[in-house]
């Protein structure tokens, strides 16, 4: 079983409405695959979001080792290999 979205529940980002309750219990009822066509809607924020704190955890990740390789002498490294 098919259930397609009305324009109006696309435009009212309406993604559990009632007729979608009411079939997918049947569709479960009834031992039936159910699918649902009803598009999926990006959060633009979350996006963002992510990409922020993904890019401050890398930042943090490369400075931790790079700011105990600015303490070390490489004179000192380079003398004792």
């Amino acid at each position: 079983l098919a259930v397609y979205p009305w324009p109006q529940q696309l435009f009212n980002k309406d993604f559990n409405s009632k007729h979608i309750k009411m079939w997918k219990n049947f569709c479960v009822n009834k031992c039936v695959n159910f699918i649902n066509y009803f598009p999926y809607y990006i959060n633009y924020f979350q996006i963002f979001t992510i990409c922020v704190v993904s890019f401050i955890i890398s930042l943090i990740s490369t400075l931790i080792p790079s700011l105990r390789a600015t303490k070390l002498n490489p004179i000192e490294i380079l003398r004792h290999e």
